[in-house]
This record gives C-alpha cells, sequence and structure tokens, in this order.
C-alpha cells in the first residue's frame, strides 16, 4: 500500500514539472487576407447620339460589365462575362487636319496660255468618298486668284465650318486675267474658259459635286458682273450667284451680257440671287438699276445696301454673311445632291437696307459734300479705293501744299465738263445738282477698269448731294 502510494506521488511529481515547460510552437496556416466586395458602379449615363450621314455606320462598343458583390472567398475572381447589351458610341471627333489652299494650273485653249487658280478644300478632304458643293468666286478686273485668299475667304470658311454653321465646301479661286477685261460672251471669252474648261477641270480634278444643285458663283466688283453675266445665261448651271459691290459695266458687252436685260428677259427659274453694295460705292448708281429691273418683273433676290465703298475693308467684313448665304443653298450631306434642306439652322440675317426705286438727291448712308474741306476728305476716302500711293493722303498735308491739289464746285455736271471736257452724264439725277471736282496731284498707280498705270495724280467729280463717285481721270486733268 505504501509503494503504492509512493509511486502515485511521483506520477503527479512528474506531471507538474512536464506542464512548467513552455510549449512546443505549434505552426499554424495564415488566415487569406479577404478584399472588401467591390462596390457596384454608378450607373454612367448613356452618350447622346449625334445624327451622322446615312452612309456611314457608327461602330458599337460593348457595355461595361457589372459585378456583382460576392461573399469573401479565396478563390480567384472570374473575368467578367460578355456584355449582353451595347450601347452607341458618340461619333469620332473630326480629324486633325485643317483645311488647306492649294494652287493650280490650268491649261487653257480659251486663253491660249496657263490660267492660273486657288483652290480651299475643307478639313478632313481626301479622307472619305463624299462630294463637296462648290462655290466659285471671281476677283476684280485689277485683281488675281490671291484677292479671296488676301480677304480671308478660306480662314472664314474654316471656322463657320468647325462650328457648324455651314457644310465643307470647295472654294475655287481663278485668275479670269486679260481675258475677262477683254471679251464679252461666247466660247472664246471669260465665259467660255470659266463653263467649258475651269469647271470642267474642278470637277475631275477634285470632289466636286457635278451637278448644278452643288455649284454657285460669285464675284467682287467687275467679278460680280462676271458672276450675274454667266449665271443669267446659264442659269441651268448654278444654284446661287452673288454680287459683292458690282461694278456693272462692259465695254465689250452688249444687251445679250447686260445683267440688267438678262435678269428681266431670261427665264432663271429658281436661280438664287444676292447683291449687295456700300452706300458710298462709286458703281451704287450703275447697281441700282439692277434691282430695279429685277424688282419690276417678280424676279425674287437679295438687295442690300450696306455701310462702307469699294474697299477691300467692305468685303473683308462681309465674308460670314456671304458664306452662310451661298450655303443655304446646299444640302445638309454632301453625299446626297439631291436633298432640298439648308445645313442647319443659319443665324438670321440682319434687316434689309433702304430700297430705293431711283436714285434720289439724298437717303441714308449718303455723304453730303458742303464744302472744300469735305470735299478734299471724300476724295481721299475715294482715292484709297482706286490709287496705290507711296504714302497714304492726309486733308492736312494737302492744305499745306496748295499746289498738290485743285478743289473747285460747279453748279452742274456740264459746267465742269465745259471747263475739264469730262463728256456727257446720263440718266443721273446727278447731272443736275451741283459737283466738285477735285484733282490730287502727286505719283500714283490708278487701277481702273483697263488694269494699272502709273500716272501723275488723279481727278475726281464728286456729287454733291450724295458724295457719289460720278467719274475718274486717271491723271492730273488741267482746264482746258
Amino acid at each position: 500500500m505504501s509503494r503504492l502510494r509512493i509511486l502515485l506521488i511521483l506520477m503527479i511529481l512528474g506531471l507538474s514539472v512536464g506542464a512548467c515547460r513552455p510549449p512546443a510552437a505549434v505552426p499554424t496556416r495564415a488566415a487569406t487576407a479577404v478584399a472588401p466586395p467591390p462596390a457596384t458602379p454608378a450607373a454612367l449615363p448613356s452618350p447622346s447620339v449625334a445624327a451622322s450621314p446615312a452612309s456611314l455606320t457608327m461602330p458599337t462598343r460593348p457595355a461595361t460589365a457589372e459585378l456583382s458583390a460576392t461573399a469573401a472567398s479565396t478563390s480567384v475572381l472570374p473575368s467578367p462575362a460578355p456584355p449582353t447589351a451595347t450601347a452607341t458610341q458618340p461619333p469620332p471627333t473630326p480629324c486633325a487636319e485643317p483645311g488647306r489652299v492649294e494652287q493650280g494650273v490650268l491649261d487653257s485653249i480659251v486663253a491660249g496660255e496657263p490660267m492660273r487658280y486657288r483652290i480651299y478644300l475643307p478639313p478632313c478632304y481626301g479622307q472619305d468618298e463624299l462630294l463637296y458643293p462648290t462655290l466659285y468666286m471671281f476677283g476684280g478686273n485689277i485683281h488675281d486668284e490671291t484677292i479671296w485668299d488676301n480677304l480671308g475667304l478660306d480662314e472664314a470658311a474654316e471656322a463657320l465650318i468647325a462650328a457648324g454653321t455651314i457644310p465643307p465646301l470647295l472654294i475655287v479661286m481663278p485668275d479670269n486675267g486679260w481675258l475677262a477685261n477683254t471679251t464679252p460672251s461666247g466660247p472664246t471669252s471669260d465665259e467660255g474658259f470659266v463653263l467649258n474648261e475651269l469647271i470642267p477641270h474642278v470637277e475631275e480634278t477634285y470632289r466636286a459635286m457635278p451637278a448644278r444643285a452643288g455649284r454657285a458663283v460669285g464675284g467682287l466688283s467687275r467679278g460680280g458682273y462676271w458672276s450675274l453675266m454667266m449665271a443669267f445665261r446659264r442659269p441651268d448651271l448654278f444654284r446661287s450667284v452673288g454680287a459683292h459691290s458690282p461694278a456693272l459695266i462692259d465695254s465689250h458687252a452688249g444687251p445679250a451680257e447686260d445683267p440688267v436685260v438678262t435678269g428681266a428677259t431670261n427665264n432663271l427659274g429658281d436661280l438664287r440671287i444676292w447683291v449687295d453694295i456700300g452706300e458710298r460705292d462709286p458703281y451704287l448708281p450703275k447697281a441700282l438699276p439692277l434691282h430695279e429691273a429685277l424688282a419690276a418683273v417678280g424676279v425674287a433676290h437679295e438687295w442690300w445696301i450696306n455701310l462702307g465703298t469699294h474697299e477691300e475693308a467692305y468685303w473683308r467684313a462681309n465674308l460670314g454673311q456671304y458664306l452662310m448665304w451661298y450655303a443655304a443653298g446646299w444640302p445638309i450631306n454632301p453625299a446626297d445632291p439631291s436633298a432640298a434642306s439648308a445645313f442647319g439652322e443659319l443665324p438670321p440675317l440682319p434687316t434689309p437696307g433702304p430700297e430705293p426705286t431711283s436714285l434720289p438727291e439724298s437717303f441714308e448712308g449718303a455723304i453730303p459734300v458742303t464744302n472744300e474741306i469735305e470735299a478734299l476728305e471724300r476724295a481721299i476716302a475715294l482715292d484709297s479705293a482706286w490709287a496705290t500711293r507711296a504714302k497714304p493722303l492726309a486733308v492736312e498735308e494737302l492744305l499745306a501744299k496748295p499746289d498738290s491739289y485743285v478743289v473747285e464746285k460747279y453748279s452742274t455736271w456740264q459746267e465742269a465738263s465745259d471747263d475739264y471736257g469730262f463728256g456727257t452724264l446720263q440718266e443721273s439725277p446727278s447731272a443736275s445738282e451741283p459737283v466738285w471736282v477735285v484733282v490730287l496731284k502727286g505719283d500714283v498707280t490708278v487701277h481702273t477698269m483697263g488694269g494699272s498705270q502709273d500716272t501723275d495724280g488723279i481727278t475726281l467729280i464728286i456729287a454733291q448731294n450724295t458724295g457719289y463717285l460720278l467719274s475718274m481721270a486717271s491723271t492730273a486733268i488741267q482746264k482746258r
């Protein structure tokens, strides 16, 4: 019994000693870090869809797959399931390539020599199969193919196209050269060059819409006369015609070329017509009969008398209005020349100017000339439109040099003509009103209908009541 007690005591002591030792380290598996379940993304608004040409199919992209929240797990998340729906992609951003102006040369059989031109090509030109409406723009008799480019017509078109105000278009700016100044009409004239050579060349070389619906023609000064002459004779070739400060004079033309005659007698159909001119333009008395003739027979046309005179500043200020008007006659989709709708919503046109039925002694915008200083000021303003001087004239400088000018007032044109030999002024109310004869001396290059010439000055005959330039001589004329 005693032995059993001793053994029991020894066993208890052994267990007690073992319990006091530090336990052996037991390897454990690190717990898997569990990321919180992903939040469901907020619904994105559907992208707006812009109208695109019917011939273009816009690609689509898959809708964003929506991930559902799952319980914590050590397994790899599955890839998103294939989408079951698609969303329309917004139209692509317009190409970064801007529009450009290129120079070209056409070997003309009519002219017997190469004829230069410039052409504006819109952004993205050549990157698609679209055909573009084409605007043919003529300069004046003293200009070449650079005038509309220098005025900024291409920059104005670029800005309006980028703003979505007008559709992309081609603008052809030819040098009509001596041909337009010395020929009337027909196949061997400037008309023959434009209709039979230039237009076919452009439509074969460039992506120009080869149809009446896609053509317009316009011009400034003498170019305005040429555009009216051609469009009124061939309204089947053009949708629109514009004349900007038209100089409706042509010593080589007869009734068959005169827009005042052809506009009232030819069947112009639905030809769109625009005529604008400055209220101080010396050619206003010549343009007014055109407006009267068209109105008399009910031919619809736009007639504008604006502030300004016959100068580059006037045309430059109206470039945007010109382009918007031409574009209003063209379809929205360049690939569809049969479309009737115009491109978008055009900004409203300004309130029309006065529409006098005859040339009165004075009207809104006229500048009466009542004394010698005003006559000099008016003559200087007109001189700047016709002459190029090394240094612009100033009234103060002229008054300081009495031998540099002459100013005389006459009660009628005929009295002035008796002294200076100006000839007869017919069919004008100004023939019976007082006139001012102003001679501005000095070396000057004068630009006239026959071209440019270096002379010893310029002589201007100005109507007293309106400030109109009634006549001009490209020299400092002396009294008889």
